[in-house]
């Protein structure tokens, strides 16, 4: 049988446009399209990165809590903050100076606290102070509530064991819900008309001698009054108590461990809150 001879054609691929440039080559040396190729790899490693827009939201980049880094970040929140002046002072504007202490050596709630509190707790806070739904101040030993104004969207306070005299300083905290202030120096129940989706207050081992100022919080059914002073003021019980009359949307109050006296308070007050269905009253002496 006589071998067949198979002739060999080198086929290009490269299609019509590879074929008429000077690289192209069928069946010779192929370095050149192979250094052409490698050039072209090697000048798209060299290509600059997008730039992105520091100031753009940080939700845009993935996340908005903080990740404890000094960035450029919150620019975006500066502005919406400068556009806003209701909020106070910008809580990232590190060049207004603060008084750190108030005049008889307690710590005032600075803004500088919160910033390192948030670069801290980053895991537990967003960076931007309106975005927070809680926050946690507990045991500081801050005795005015400062600086608050900025927290539009916080709906649950913790401030117990503070040493705090006053609950001014909420009226731009609309939407909170809870409030625990337990275990300060209070003695007034003010500045909360503006808190219209209140819900529950615990005020309990306070110094409050008066039931007064809920007649706008037209959502409250909880109050802990435990262990203050109701029932030491000269007008009498049933005018320190008045002021549950004028929140009927009341169910379950605690009154527990004061000092009242007189048993015409269930008739005058508890009888007439029909909305009542739960009274803590151990340690009085009315009945």
């Amino acid at each position: 049988m006589s071998e067949l001879a198979v002739p060999i054609v080198n086929i290009n691929i490269a299609g019509d446009e590879a074929a008429d440039s000077e690289d192209a080559v069928v069946g010779g040396d192929t370095n050149s399209s192979l250094n052409q190729s490698s050039h072209s790899v090697h000048d798209n490693s060299e290509a600059p990165a997008e730039e992105t827009d520091s100031n753009a939201p940080l939700s845009s980049r993935g996340s908005t809590r903080a990740t404890g880094e000094d960035d450029d970040t919150l620019s975006y929140a500066s502005r919406f903050h400068n556009a806003n002046p209701f909020l106070g002072p910008d809580m990232w504007d590190s060049s207004i100076v603060e008084e750190e202490k108030e005049p008889n050596g307690t710590p005032i709630l600075t803004n500088r606290f919160l910033r390192e509190l948030f670069k801290k707790e980053h895991k537990k806070y967003y960076r931007t102070p309106w975005l927070n739904d809680k926050l946690y101040l507990h045991y500081k030993g801050f005795s005015r509530m400062k600086n608050m104004e900025q927290f539009t969207e916080l709906k649950c306070l913790y401030f117990e064991g503070n040493g705090c005299d006053s609950l001014l300083g909420l009226e731009n905290c609309k939407m909170m819900m809870s409030l625990f202030v337990q275990e300060n120096c209070i003695t007034k129940i003010e500045g909360l008309d503006t808190l219209k989706d209140l819900r529950q207050v615990n005020l309990t081992n306070n110094m409050i001698k008066k039931v007064e100022g809920l007649e706008n919080c037209t959502s409250l059914d909880t109050l802990y009054l435990k262990g203050n002073r109701l029932g030491q003021s000269p007008e009498g019980d049933i005018e320190s108590l008045k002021g549950l009359l004028e929140r009927p949307t009341l169910t379950c109050i605690d009154i527990s461990d004061n000092y009242l006296t007189d048993p015409e308070i269930l008739p005058e007050i508890f009888a007439k809150m029909q909305q009542l269905r739960v009274i803590y009253s151990l340690n009085n002496k009315y009945m």
